[in-house]
């Protein structure tokens, strides 16, 4: 994904707080399930992003 990373950054010219917000987010897709989720599944996902951040 860095490779994906470093392309969006150049190509959109990204400052600084702005590559470090697309750093997050990817870290974030690869973290978590996409897709629709049940109540629990949800839960499941959110504890992935709170352990990640909290």
């Amino acid at each position: 994904m860095n490779r994906h990373l470093n392309a969006i950054s150049a190509r959109m010219s990204l400052r600084k707080p702005q590559k470090e917000s697309l750093e997050i987010l990817a870290n974030l897709v690869e973290t978590i399930e996409l897709g629709k989720h049940s109540p629990e599944s949800l839960n499941r996902q959110l504890e992935k992003v709170r352990v990640l951040f909290y």
